[in-house]
């Protein structure tokens, strides 16, 4: 009887402990999932006018989307969490991965960062031109809603079509290549990523 009761018993906890380790497992990849592919997702999720769900993807979930320009150092920096830049002619992307942050250079001219905020729970896009020397700033909530437009010294929250033009210009400058390069996930999980962001960027 002894024998028998401690059979079912390890039996039982076997079983709970197979249980917890497969959850675990498929609760893992599903998170890794849903930040791998958030750009394929947030091109995909019903929003509206004024959020910019594919922003946020790409800022947030730098240190897990596809960089199309990543090589070994790049994957390295980004597993460390590290900075990791890439040079182009006379400019070069800086990729700060533990800040969600990417920069622009480019030589005696302007210096552009794109950064997520954690505590503000913000985005800020900032551009410094130093030929006209002329500071912009741009701030956006966390759904990707243009919040305020400071620049020099004048602050405004309606944006011009000549701040459209710049924010677009900025955009695709900043990540229009990882956008456009995204990957597109074996395992669709778009019903997942939908549930847990329908209301960020339909409130």
């Amino acid at each position: 009887m002894v024998k028998k009761r401690k059979g079912r018993f390890l039996k039982v906890f076997l079983s709970i402990i197979i249980f917890i380790v497969f959850v675990l497992l498929i609760s893992g990849y599903g998170y890794r999932n849903l930040r791998v592919y958030s750009i394929y997702y947030a091109q995909n999720i019903p929003h509206k006018s004024g959020t910019d769900p594919v922003m946020c993807a790409v800022i947030f979930n730098l240190s897990s989307v596809y960089l199309p320009h990543a090589d070994l150092s790049t994957e390295i920096d980004r597993f460390k969490d590290n900075q990791h830049w890439v040079q182009s002619y006379n400019r070069y992307f800086t990729y700060n991965f533990s800040q969600f942050d990417i920069e622009y250079h480019r030589a005696n001219q302007d210096f552009v960062s794109f950064s997520w905020y954690f505590f503000e729970n913000t985005y800020n896009l900032v551009i410094s031109d130093k030929n006209d020397n002329i500071y912009r700033a741009y701030e956006f909530n966390r759904s990707g809603r243009l919040l305020s437009i400071d620049i020099g010294d004048k602050s405004r929250t309606i944006p011009t079509n000549k701040d459209k033009e710049i924010l677009s210009y900025w955009k695709n400058k900043l990540y229009g290549d990882i956008v456009q390069k995204r990957k597109k996930p074996i395992i669709n999980l778009q019903w997942l990523y939908n549930r847990l962001n329908y209301k960020r960027f339909n409130s």
